[in-house]
């Protein structure tokens, strides 16, 4: 069988004769009778160290992360794009950001914070460092009462709604997502109306035809003008959770 034959070629052939597709075909055959992803990870590091060309090397290092993105692993592939930021003579700006895109995909939120931190830093005028880092505090907390999470969900939406005013066509939906979850916020866990009403028509901005936002405003604009003290109210808008939830699943990203 594979694993039979690729334990025989290691046996016979010696170690300086050993190439980087010989490390990788081998942690595959290992992988997929095991499982284990973490074998085929190893194989694609060890393949990387023992190649002396740096462009072979890099191109090692993009050979597993596709590999573990085509497969939607996104957990090795986070740690094999730690791997190729590391490894690279000039750092990318976007690295931090694929790291903690892929970590977040995989449910791995503190990493994901860590990645979305660092690529604020290098990028603190995009949209997407700040609205991935909201979505991933929001994921540490979806009580939104916890800080520091609640706290740094809320300052970066707020972020993403100001920088969305740059372009409303394609910052569509992260404007949306952002106004929905601060008005969510502001009105279910602050009581704050008003806050609440001003940030769904920003997000109305964005799109004047958007059902739920407009459902939401007539709610809140209705609570409002019974000066917020009518019975079953609050009740009724806060457990409106179809209309609060996000339902944007797809993922926005930057350029490679």
């Amino acid at each position: 069988d594979a694993k039979q034959y690729i334990d025989q070629y290691f046996t016979i052939v010696k170690d300086e004769e050993i190439v980087p597709n010989d490390y990788i075909l081998k942690g595959q055959i290992y992988g997929a009778l095991s499982g284990d992803d973490q074998v085929v990870y190893d194989s694609y590091v060890k393949a990387a160290q023992i190649d002396s060309d740096y462009n072979d090397k890099m191109d090692v290092i993009k050979k597993g992360i596709t590999f573990f993105e085509s497969k939607k692993k996104w957990c090795p592939a986070a740690e094999m794009r730690i791997v190729q930021a590391k490894s690279r003579k000039a750092p990318e700006a976007t690295d931090p950001f694929f790291i903690g895109l892929r970590f977040y995909q995989c449910g791995q939120y503190q990493r994901a914070d860590s990645g979305f931190q660092a690529y604020i830093t290098l990028a603190p005028d995009t949209v997407y460092g700040h609205y991935y880092r909201a979505k991933t505090n929001y994921a540490l907390d979806t009580t939104m009462t916890k800080d520091p999470f609640a706290s740094t969900m809320v300052q970066e939406y707020q972020k993403t709604l100001s920088l969305a005013q740059a372009d409303k066509v394609k910052f569509k939906n992260q404007a949306i997502e952002s106004s929905k979850l601060l008005a969510g916020y502001f009105n279910n866990i602050k009581q704050n109306k008003d806050s609440a009403l001003i940030y769904l028509k920003q997000g109305l901005e964005f799109d004047t035809s958007n059902v739920s936002i407009k459902e939401l405003i007539k709610y809140l604009e209705t609570a409002r003008s019974r000066n917020g003290k009518a019975t079953g109210m609050t009740k009724s808008v806060s457990s409106r959770n179809d209309l609060w939830a996000v339902k944007n699943k797809n993922i926005d990203i930057p350029k490679a």
